[in-house]
């Protein structure tokens, strides 16, 4: 029998962190590693702030963009050879390319709400937008060569539901890393249905050329879910029925792996669990328990009193506490990726840079090369960009944010694309 162990208290720390962020409206998800101070219950979200960056050009946030001159001489520096060159760039999604402003015309560019484009809302009801320049941006960074990945902790059926309105990309990663997804031209068959294997419309979008705006499919990288499928991670019978839909096609009292065994452990005890839409990870929201025993419950899964296998990670994110296999996560993910596409996982750390905002995404941060930071979400990546500061760029400023921020950090790249 696999051993236990308990929360810790690091992680009541993070608890608390994001109880605050939740007070506040600010979007969080996914994986957290790393110790987090409390933050100021009185902090505004750096994504937005007023009407007032609408304005802004990007050239005018790249001018104010923050990193010492060593740092960005760092990150667009290649050798003769193209050993060092640029290869891959992974991009987290909630609060790097997509934002979520109070209203569109907010969020529009000098008035223009042609510029901005609305995602269907996930499976907990939020509106995000992404701008067509950053659409633009992430195109012209796949036409000079170079690979993108997107990487979210959000779940698989909500991914898929948002792709067509998503940058074009080589791959698309979800629920925390679990699950790979690659565009194929290839036509579906039947027997494809069951690996994810799934039509891609997009949305138009102004800037797009024809080729963007083609239909293709995705298929998922069935290796990396052999990995998951495993006993002692997950199990095969959560990726059943669970594409496109919020729906458990197989209950979980049926679903055979060590992570929806310990999920059966807290159905039993009393808890709620969200298990809508993931395949490789589950969560127990605070706010869904329903009595007084339930949230007694919760308390002990946060105090340590109920014990997890270690074959299991977890998170807390909003007030909630998210559970998976830990051989899963975005820096696990992108080591993987990395090497399907550069022939090593080495790479990683000389040939791959990262768009992020987010302690889930501090390891996948400082395991690149460098990191572009259009907005901060956590104090946890305040602070470590204070210690590193030779791995970050921030491409925000007091006066800019949001969709201005993200389409900056995407100039910076394309920039060192072109001194490479």
């Amino acid at each position: 029998m696999a051993l236990l162990h308990p929360l810790s208290n690091r992680f009541l720390l993070v608890l608390s962190l994001h109880l605050v962020l939740c007070s506040n409206n600010i979007v969080v998800e996914g994986r957290s590693d790393s110790p987090k101070p409390i933050q100021n219950p009185n902090r505004v979200s750096p994504m937005y702030r007023g009407g007032s960056s609408t304005a802004v050009k990007v050239e005018e946030i790249m001018a104010t963009a923050t990193a010492p001159k060593a740092d960005m001489n760092a990150a667009r520096t290649s050798d003769n050879d193209g050993k060092d060159s640029l290869l891959v760039v992974f991009s987290d999604l909630d609060g790097t390319l997509i934002h979520y402003p109070d209203t569109i015309h907010e969020a529009a560019v000098d008035g223009d709400q042609s510029s901005i484009i609305q995602l269907p809302p996930s499976s907990t009801g939020l509106v995000g937008i992404i701008s067509a320049q950053t659409l633009v941006k992430c195109q012209d960074i796949r036409q000079r060569g170079v690979k993108l990945v997107l990487v979210s902790g959000m779940r698989s059926s909500t991914l898929l539901k948002r792709m067509p309105y998503l940058p074009r990309a080589d791959a698309y990663c979800c629920e925390a890393g679990g699950r790979i997804y690659y565009p194929t031209t290839a036509a579906a068959t039947d027997d494809d249905a069951s690996h994810g294997f799934c039509k891609i419309e997009p949305v138009s979008y102004h800037g797009a050329s024809e080729e963007d705006l083609e239909p293709f499919h995705v298929a998922e990288d069935m290796d990396w879910r052999s990995r998951m499928e495993q006993l002692d991670a997950c199990g095969p019978d959560g990726f059943v029925g669970n594409d496109m839909t919020d729906q458990d096609a197989v209950l979980i009292e049926e679903r055979k792996g060590l992570l929806w065994s310990f999920a059966q452990s807290l159905q039993k005890q009393g808890l709620v669990l969200d298990t809508k839409g993931y395949a490789t990870c589950f969560r127990v929201n605070r706010k869904q328990q329903a009595n007084d025993q339930s949230l007694a419950l919760f308390d002990k899964l946060l105090n340590g009193d109920i014990a997890y296998p270690p074959e299991l990670d977890s998170s807390v994110n909003l007030g909630c506490i998210d559970f998976y296999p830990n051989i899963s996560g975005k820096k696990q993910c992108c080591k993987y990726i990395a090497g399907k596409f550069g022939g090593s996982e080495s790479i990683l750390s000389t040939r791959c840079v990262c768009i992020c905002d987010d302690d889930n995404d501090l390891e996948m941060a400082l395991a690149c090369s460098h990191a572009f930071i259009p907005s901060i979400s956590s104090a946890s990546m305040s602070t470590t960009i204070q210690a590193h500061p030779t791995k970050f760029t921030k491409t925000f400023s007091k006066d800019v944010d949001g969709v201005l921020s993200s389409e900056a950090a995407l100039a910076l790249i394309l920039e060192r694309l072109g001194n490479e």
